[in-house]
């Protein structure tokens, strides 16, 4: 059952991939997390730059589904930064506890 979930995202995300959709934040965090899930990094990182190709800013839950997927792929580091980045960049509006909960539990 998980790996026909798997296929069915892969195949949203090859469709996105194309020019004739640009799908939603939601749709795009929901992949976040399934490759997060999965400990795929590389892929996790590939669908949040294809997120923003698109011109689709990331809500408060695809950005807590990013960060979430990156402790789980062991890049606490690299989630912190995207957080530090996020405020930076004038977009704290979007953060929130629970994206700070799961920086913190990622150093834990």
């Amino acid at each position: 059952q998980k790996t026909q979930l798997a296929s069915r995202f892969m195949d949203t995300l090859g469709t996105l991939r194309s020019k004739k959709t640009s799908g939603s934040a939601a749709t795009f965090g929901s992949m976040i997390k399934l490759h997060g899930q999965n400990t795929d990094l590389q892929q996790v990182w590939s669908t949040w730059k294809l997120m923003h190709e698109k011109g689709i800013s990331p809500s408060s839950v695809t950005l807590g589904c990013m960060v979430e997927a990156l402790v789980n792929c062991s890049s606490v580091e690299e989630a912190a930064k995207l957080v530090r980045e996020t405020a930076s960049n004038g977009d704290s509006s979007i953060l929130n506890t629970v994206i700070y909960s799961s920086i913190i539990k990622g150093f834990a």
